[in-house]
């Protein structure tokens, strides 16, 4: 169950962090806000047993010797310090010692080398790794990469037994498009939350939780049954795709177009924020991932696996998929199927 990390800065905040139903509370140590500084701020959160406490450090601590530190379930440690990288046996001898989790500044990510990076924090015993835009001037994780490569990111975390973060610069319309891939933790600052004017500080806060949901609105089962549904449209989405059963589909790509309606529940007879809606990006993402997995031989296949994937949603009720390819001629070529909810499967 992916779980909610909010940024804080000082013991204002840890009491905005509590209102905020945060299910972890982490605390940035660095050189404005040095360990001992760091120590009062954890003292402030005494008594709050439900919370998880970490601390984000900017470089490697040798001795981390507050008393309150040892309330700390893990820590966060840059995989940079001062724009050098860190030597990977410095991150080794802190993670032998303590429970820490491994910040990936997206900046300095290069997808094609993520696997190597896992490779030597499962070695080095690190806790778990999050892909973090944590520089003032980076793009959001969603802009910085296909979703696909991001869910492939926390596939390969987590099928190394490490716990998978995403945090940074994320907006509450990510938290939809992230949460189908389980992360284990998605991490805000309350800096970020309220933006440069603070007016809608309260309001997004609240939005960000709702969007994930604590073991509590699980069990509550907030959808309502009885508002009927919407559908939603996506039209004439084309995307390059290895598709084909003839050899000469396949040495190359050919361009699929995808038109989906989707019937899902209404939660609201008024809606007003992303609470209230199912959002068309998790279609297409949806749509993009399975077009990147590899050549596929059958459009019936391919529409097949789109509709399994959207019916998993929740609140999805019905789905038609059009699969039509473009390059044979005559004007395009391809299936339409009409599926409805499978109780068994949910996000």
């Amino acid at each position: 169950m992916t779980k909610l990390l909010l940024g804080i800065r000082n013991r204002r905040d840890v009491v905005t962090g509590i209102e905020s139903g945060a299910d972890i509370l982490d605390i940035a140590a660095d050189d404005r806000q040095p360990l001992s500084y760091i120590d009062k701020v954890i003292q402030a959160i005494d008594g709050y047993a439900r919370l998880s406490l970490t601390v984000s450090l900017s470089f490697i601590h040798s001795d981390l010797d507050y008393p309150s530190l040892t309330s700390v379930d893990f820590f966060r440690v840059k995989i940079k310090e001062n724009g050098k990288k860190l030597q990977w046996n410095r991150l080794e001898e802190f993670a032998r010692k303590y429970k820490t989790v491994l910040l990936v500044n997206v900046d300095d990510a290069d997808p094609s080398r993520w696997h190597l990076l896992l490779e030597q924090a499962e070695a080095a015993g690190f806790y778990g790794v999050m892909l973090e835009s944590y520089a003032g001037n980076s793009l959001r994780l969603t802009q910085q990469y296909a979703i696909a490569d991001i869910g492939r990111f926390v596939s390969e975390v987590k099928r190394r037994g490490l716990v998978a973060g995403l945090a940074g610069t994320l907006e509450a319309p990510d938290i939809p498009r992230l949460l189908p891939y389980d992360p284990d933790i998605l991490g805000f600052s309350l800096v970020q939350i309220a933006g440069p004017d603070g007016r809608n500080e309260k309001k997004n806060r609240q939005l960000i939780r709702f969007l994930i949901p604590s073991e509590q609105d699980i069990a509550e089962d907030k959808i309502m049954m009885n508002l009927g549904t919407d559908r939603i449209l996506i039209s004439d989405f084309i995307l390059p795709m290895h598709i084909g059963v003839y050899s000469h589909e396949q040495a190359c790509k050919q361009k699929v177009c995808f038109n989906v309606s989707v019937d899902v529940t209404r939660v609201s007879i008024n809606p007003e924020d992303m609470r209230h809606v199912f959002s068309y990006d998790l279609i297409l993402d949806g749509i993009r991932t399975l077009v990147s997995l590899g050549h596929i031989d059958l459009v019936e296949t391919l529409a097949e696996r789109i509709a399994a994937f959207i019916l998993g949603y929740r609140r999805v009720q019905r789905v038609m998929v059009r699969v039509e390819k473009l390059d044979l001629g005559p004007k395009a070529v391809g299936v339409e199927i009409v599926r409805t909810k499978n109780h068994t499967a949910s996000f």
